[in-house]
């Protein structure tokens, strides 16, 4: 998998998002070229490419057993020994997750 993210500001001027710079829609089509959505963030203004993991999804106790080294769970319980997560489907995921090693809750983001 190609690990392309790229940082694109866009502004709203006239109803609508505007790009600010050049080859804004060369790198969009590059993101999907490499399996990726053109996305933005959620708090913020800028636009980036958002890599989509083919085994997102699966069943998984540790990070080792994820393509994105990331295996997530929407859990509140962290006391739990055993806990079974999914594979992130994406690279950047927004909003808030436990992050699970060898089937335990080791730490909680929230990204935006």
């Amino acid at each position: 998998l190609n690990n392309v993210q790229y940082s694109v500001r866009y502004t709203y001027k006239d109803g609508q998002f505007k790009p600010e710079g050049q080859g804004d829609k060369e790198r969009e089509k590059e993101c999907a070229k490499n399996n990726g959505i053109w996305t933005k963030g959620n708090f913020n203004e800028s636009f980036f490419c958002n890599i989509k993991y083919i085994d997102g999804g699966k069943t998984c106790k540790d990070s080792s057993d994820c393509l994105s080294n990331q295996c997530i769970s929407h859990s509140k319980e962290n006391n739990e020994s055993n806990i079974v997560g999914q594979c992130a489907n994406m690279a950047i995921n927004l909003g808030c997750y436990g992050l699970i090693k060898e089937g335990k809750l080791t730490d909680v983001v929230c990204r935006d």
